[in-house]
């Protein structure tokens, strides 16, 4: 039947009687097909014929799909496709759009040209034989292409962010500055990706693109949707876990940095000759230098303040209070050094953000009184920004994918405490969502965090919006299959633990209540894969898991009972 269907789709009906969700739905379900048949009615004769309707111009296909409002999957399958009948020459000669860099201009760099170039470059960086041959001919050098993403992402003029929504007179200039800014981040996210398609035994072009990585990363105007193939490319340049750890703190601490925003930046004079009001360009990037080295020796001291607690801790749960008394005296030398330095930062922030002039200071008031603000906003809002917050939250969680990271290191327990639990309570369901996801993939290297913390991700899968519920459920079923059921029984005595057990178990039944659709929908698909599927799970679980499963079918016996009676 299904075959037959988009059979008669190929042979009858045309691509522009479709729309666009159509046309994405039969492409989404056809190349996906359970059967070889049909996909193979798809592949053979679907694809073909919407390319030849379309002039047989890929990039005319492309366009017919609106790639650029979408996340490119779709249009990646379908030109694998057309690619793996074609010569590796043909395909590269077909690709018009390069210059003699191997480069696409700023000018033809459109989300068509774009998802093109990249799916190409991957489906010839999958091929075998001579394939990476041609690969060459389609890829510039490492550093050059680096250099070519800066610019495109952090130097090239783009419009600003989205428009106030209390802007009413300037509605339709808002929707095409949004359109843009879409554009603009499907074709960055594209090229960013394609970096993983370059040989990385270059080894300027794996320090240019290990730098670019965290330039981006610390970049505000970068969004939280480019963490994760940014983070993919980092850990490929920086093996070893411990220093790249120390690398994404370091991003983390400058992102999160308060002291000075980056419009108090740009208000800075910055000619070349010196003035009385102020320091000159160069003075200002020494001083910027040194700034962020500070930034580096505060972050440090917060991360060695970190292991002195737990190190004071467990003096004293040894009875050892020589040592606890000798790391106490260490960690008040540590406040001391960070509180000079936080001095330091302030002082020196505080003298670079002075030349600002009289003219600039009446266009900032007037632009605040003009939004409605207050001319003395408080700091704490710089401080919970809610855009830096989820970019940080997702570096952290995208940081422990990695399975090499078995346990906590003092700079992520800085993290957990200071940035992934504050950020449970945010207002910003995008903040919230992140915050309990890097939540469960802490609790899954350490089981007392996991204890801690089960039950607040308990309180979260009945309390929050969908989209964060069903994260929180995933998470916990994680918890539950990694660790077990008996981890979090309480070890002092049998009674205290077997009501434990009692008090898990009718919390946890009493998620098969729920209500929301979304969670439901991930509750019949029974305990999802977890993040570690290699370890063993406990017997306790498997019970569970049987206990609910007879529960669900039970129910689900009960309804179709009481119906048909």
């Amino acid at each position: 039947m299904r075959k037959a269907a988009f059979k008669f789709i190929a042979d009858k009906i045309h691509i522009k009687s479709l729309t666009i969700g159509q046309r994405e739905q039969i492409l989404q379900r056809g190349l996906a097909d359970r059967a070889d048949g049909v996909r193979s009615i798809v592949e053979r004769d679907l694809v073909p014929s919407w390319l030849r309707v379309s002039n047989d111009k890929i990039v005319e296909l492309l366009y017919a799909l609106d790639v650029g409002n979408s996340d490119g999957k779709i249009a990646a399958d379908m030109l694998a496709v057309l690619f793996k009948n074609l010569p590796y020459k043909d395909l590269v000669q077909n690709f018009q759009y390069i210059d003699d860099n191997n480069l696409v201009p700023f000018d033809k760099l459109t989300p068509e040209t774009a998802v093109y170039w990249s799916s190409l470059a991957k489906f010839l960086f999958s091929e075998s034989g001579g394939a990476h041959d041609f690969l060459e001919k389609l890829l510039p050098e490492l550093s050059r292409f680096c250099t070519y993403v800066r610019h495109y992402v952090i130097e090239l003029e783009r419009p600003s962010p989205k428009t106030s929504a209390m802007d009413h007179s300037h509605a339709g200039e808002g929707a095409a500055d949004d359109e843009d800014e879409t554009t603009w981040a499907f074709i960055a996210k594209q090229l960013i990706e394609m970096t993983l398609v370059f040989d990385f035994t270059d080894e300027v072009g794996r320090v240019n693109l290990g730098n670019l990585c965290k330039d981006l990363m610390a970049n505000k105007r970068v969004p939280a949707a480019f963490v994760e193939p940014l983070m993919e490319i980092f850990a490929k340049i920086r093996t070893d876990s411990e220093s790249r750890i120390q690398e994404v703190a370091e991003i983390i601490s400058e992102l999160r940095d308060p002291l000075r925003s980056d419009e108090e930046m740009m208000a800075a004079p910055v000619s070349e000759a010196a003035t009385p009001a102020g320091p000159t360009k160069a003075e200002m990037a020494k001083m910027e230098a040194a700034n962020k080295s500070k930034k580096v020796a505060i972050a440090k001291i917060r991360v060695k303040l970190t292991e002195l607690k737990d190190e004071i801790d467990e003096a004293i749960q040894n009875k050892d209070f020589v040592r606890a008394q000798q790391v106490k005296l260490e960690m008040e030398q540590l406040e001391e050094e960070q509180t000079k330095i936080e001095d330091e930062l302030t002082e020196a922030l505080a003298m670079a953000s002075r030349p600002v002039s009289a003219e600039k200071q009446k266009a900032k008031k007037k632009r605040a009184s003009t939004d409605g603000e207050s001319e003395e906003a408080p700091e704490s809002n710089k401080k919970e920004d809610p855009v830096v917050i989820h970019k940080c939250l997702e570096m952290i969680y995208q940081l422990l994918q990695d399975l090499s990271i078995k346990t906590l290191n003092p700079t992520l327990r800085t993290f957990f405490t200071e940035l992934v639990l504050p950020s449970i309570q945010s207002l910003e369901a995008a903040v919230r969502k992140s915050a309990v996801v890097a939540l469960g993939m802490c609790c899954l290297r350490d089981i007392e965090l996991a204890r801690e913390n089960l039950l607040l991700l308990f309180q979260v899968c009945h309390l929050d919006q969908s989209d964060v519920r069903v994260k929180a459920l995933s998470m916990v079923n994680d918890l539950l299959m990694f660790h077990g059921l008996t981890a979090f029984m309480t070890t002092n005595g049998a009674d205290r633990g077997a009501a434990a057990i009692d008090g898990e178990n009718s919390i946890i039944a009493s998620m098969l209540d729920l209500e929301l659709s979304d969670v439901s929908g991930n509750r019949q698909v029974r305990l999802p894969k977890p993040s570690f599927a290699a370890r063993c799970i406990r017997n306790t679980l498997l019970s569970f898991r049987a206990t609910v499963s007879l529960r669900m079918s039970s129910t689900r016996m009960a309804a179709t009972l009481s119906s048909s009676s």
